[in-house]
């Protein structure tokens, strides 16, 4: 995390948007919204594996998330790359990063990515829409649901 940047992994884009919403007790996402609520026109860099929630995270080892399934999760974070029409290591600002997610995933999209940790939180999250920055639930073009 810089002044202008946060790094996040594909799946970790459900995650911070459910928290946004609803606070988690998960060690570093927290960190995350308080960045973006710092940073409303700040730009968030989406990747595949360790990204500025890892990085701190207790869970990190340096080389893997020791709560397992690395591998897994950088399928996760592909595929949410590929929903949002970008392309790992690009930048766009936070709301539209946000906004393309909520109109883009849906329930059916949660339960298949990410169908074990809780996919209707993350289909209510993207429904209520990105809060910060006046986005509220902006529809980006080109949304498929």
């Amino acid at each position: 995390m810089d002044a202008d940047r946060i790094t996040l992994r594909g799946h970790h884009l459900g995650c911070t948007l459910v928290s946004i919403h609803n606070p988690s007790d998960h060690p570093t996402v927290p960190k995350a919204i308080e960045w973006l609520k710092a940073h409303p026109k700040g730009r968030v860099r989406v990747v595949i594996g360790p990204d500025d929630i890892c990085l701190p995270c207790p869970h990190w080892d340096g080389t893997t998330c020791g709560r397992g399934f690395e591998e897994l999760n950088k399928g996760k974070d592909a595929r949410f790359i590929t929903l949002l029409g970008m392309k790992p290591g690009e930048a766009l600002p936070a709301a539209e990063v946000f906004a393309r997610l909520c109109a883009r995933a849906d329930l059916a999209f949660f339960k298949d990515v990410c169908g074990t940790c809780g996919p209707d939180k993350c289909a209510q999250a993207a429904k209520a829409g990105y809060p910060l920055a006046g986005a509220g639930r902006q529809r980006s073009a080109g949304a498929a649901h």
